[in-house]
């Protein structure tokens, strides 16, 4: 799955004033962390792909080495491509096992996320972030709150240092708006901003499953004419098991990637979205935002945390 930053640019202009709060104005150890889990998604990704992709050339080069018995040179040239082909993909499943970059992405995003709430929470005057609390005794719960967050990370994951405040001058203008600012800023740039997200990425994973799923129908289709071809004697090169290679290489692909997984959860978050969206426009009062944010914050997290789990719950079973 290519996981991608969500929305993080929250702006709201006024006839007297302008505040954005940009992604470099988000907390030091969200950007840390938002970016070791890109990268760490990136590696596994590529490195993945490359795993494959070599699988199915030694597929393509061994097919083609067994059908040119009768020319040494081919059958030599084509067996030795066939060897360098399975050895990367052994060279690359073990950096894959070393390096485990998929746990920076995973836990990468975690810290991200619940760093991002955190950061909502805290500007919009919610729980436990109250109106109430002094502006010092906030930034000291904020920041006790992160390292509650970095303490829950396993064993071995590596964060790297932010070279930013975790409590940016922008976070605390806007903690200083209305009431009224600050629910039409979250409304429109939190919940409908995720809204969006997330019905455009389960459009996108929809439509990318609908498309791997043909191309494995028509692999699936021609190697079953290739081997009606093979038994009538009409071919004598063994494509079928270069077409199987090819058509489980794809479905590894496709669950890496889980589209259809990922489009069915997306939907499903965007509707309960909408339905948060529309609970926020009738809070009147300050004494009911707090309980809405911590609410809208659990339906937006809520598909993350799935998400984790199905990524993460696999690799500790095996």
């Amino acid at each position: 799955m290519m996981r991608r930053l969500r929305p993080s640019r929250m702006t709201w202009n006024y006839a007297h004033d302008t505040l954005t709060l940009s992604y470099e104005d988000m907390p030091g150890i969200y950007r840390a962390s938002d970016r070791a889990s890109e990268t760490g998604q990136r590696s596994y990704m590529r490195w993945s792909l490359m795993r494959l992709a070599s699988i199915v050339v030694a597929a393509i080069t061994g097919t083609v080495s067994a059908s040119s018995k009768d020319n040494r040179n081919a059958f030599l040239l084509f067996g030795i491509l066939a060897v360098i082909a399975f050895i990367s993909a052994l060279v690359v499943e073990i950096l894959l096992l070393t390096f485990r970059p998929e746990e920076a992405w995973y836990h990468g995003r975690a810290v991200a996320e619940s760093v991002k709430t955190l950061t909502w929470s805290y500007v919009m005057q919610a729980d436990p972030f109250g109106p109430n609390q002094s502006n010092l005794d906030a930034d000291r719960l904020f920041l006790q709150r992160i390292r509650e967050v970095l303490g829950g990370i396993p064993a071995g994951t590596r964060v790297e240092a932010s070279a930013g405040a975790e409590i940016t001058s922008k976070m605390r203008a806007l903690r200083r708006y209305s009431f009224d600012r600050r629910k039409q800023l979250y409304l429109a740039e939190r919940v409908t901003g995720q809204l969006e997200w997330y019905a455009r990425r389960a459009a996108w994973n929809e439509k990318r499953a609908k498309v791997w799923r043909a191309v494995l129908l028509a692999l699936e289709a021609s190697g079953g004419a290739l081997a009606v071809c093979q038994v009538a004697q009409l071919l004598d090169l063994n494509a079928e098991a270069l077409i199987a290679s090819i058509v489980a290489a794809i479905g590894a692909w496709f669950g890496i990637k889980q589209f259809d997984n990922l489009s069915n959860a997306y939907a499903l978050t965007a509707t309960e979205l909408s339905l948060v969206k529309a609970d926020g426009l009738s809070v009147a009062n300050s004494e009911s935002w707090s309980e809405y944010v911590r609410r809208a914050e659990q339906a937006i997290s809520r598909e993350h945390t799935m998400w984790l789990a199905r990524r993460v719950q696999p690799r500790l079973a095996e």
